[in-house]
């Protein structure tokens, strides 16, 4: 049960908001970790929002939080039950796709993934839709919204048991991304975790005519640093430029597919096409294939 307050200026508020904040609201919806539909529907107050996220955006925005009333109401969450997993392979797997492109909500609950609908469909409709099932017994929905496809619960059970086991960050991801310590300091679960990170925020693409090259990329510094020292605790030689993590020798791309792998059909395309034909044309070149 939350504390939710439905204003009676709702509109104006978030009008306020965002003009305050000079974002639009797609932007106001990323900053505050609020799905975007969410987001819509508290603008448009079509539902009421969290007590907590009221105050808490009045502060950040600096509106006068007295002039603007509305009704409380506790919200009555119809809570699932769930699966609680121990740590197995499956699991780190998914905790390696959450920190690719997940997201985890502590304001709607909401956990999940996001691709692109295309290149991605197989790989959130079949595994990750796989995994939401196997480990924690429930059935996600999937959401289209332009060129993305996200598949997602709402759990506060889940939302708890991710952020306090495993230190899954809230919201936003960025500069608080970490592998879990139950994840980094045992081999045989980095692997898989690793996995899930390439198939979300990783690539296999040409490097020079006839070479390739194995790159997860991440925009957290720390994170990716772990990333870089995890490749190298299991004897591989990675290379750390920007914002990216490299495989460049073609015997440790192998042993990448062959002992860390994939799970998403448009790495191993490409990995097959790569040793059949021993080379990757470009990828607009691959995508017409």
């Amino acid at each position: 049960m939350s504390l939710c307050i439905k204003l009676r200026n709702q509109k104006q508020f978030f009008k306020l908001l965002l003009a305050n904040l000079r974002l639009s609201q797609a932007k106001a919806a990323k900053l505050f970790g609020i799905p975007k539909t969410t987001m819509s529907a508290y603008c448009r107050r079509k539902i009421g929002f969290p007590k907590s996220l009221f105050v808490y955006l009045c502060s950040f925005a600096k509106i006068d939080i007295s002039k603007f009333k509305g009704t409380e109401y506790n919200a009555h969450n119809s809570e699932k039950k769930i699966k609680i997993p121990v740590l197995d392979r499956c699991l780190a797997n998914f905790l390696g796709i959450l920190a690719g492109d997940g997201h985890v909500s502590d304001y709607c609950y909401e956990v999940s993934v996001v691709g692109d609908k295309d290149l991605d469909k197989i790989f959130l409709s079949k595994h990750v839709f796989y995994l939401f099932k196997k480990l924690f017994g429930l059935e996600p929905h999937f959401k289209l919204q332009d060129n993305a496809l996200t598949c997602r619960v709402y759990s506060k059970k889940l939302m708890e048991f991710l952020n306090e086991t495993y230190g899954v960050p809230l919201r936003k991801k960025k500069n608080r991304l970490h592998i879990p310590p139950q994840i980094s300091n045992n081999k045989i679960m980095l692997k898989p975790y690793l996995s899930g990170v390439f198939d979300t925020d990783g690539c296999f693409h040409r490097h020079h005519k006839n070479t390739a090259a194995v790159e997860i990329i991440s925009g957290d510094k720390t994170f990716l640093e772990e990333i870089n020292k995890s490749l190298t605790s299991l004897d591989f030689n990675p290379c750390k430029s920007g914002k990216s993590v490299y495989l460049y020798r073609s015997n440790e791309i192998d042993r990448f597919f062959c002992e860390i792998g994939s799970k998403n059909e448009k790495h191993l395309k490409k990995y097959h096409f790569y040793k059949t034909r021993g080379y990757l044309p470009l990828q607009e070149k691959l995508m017409r294939r």
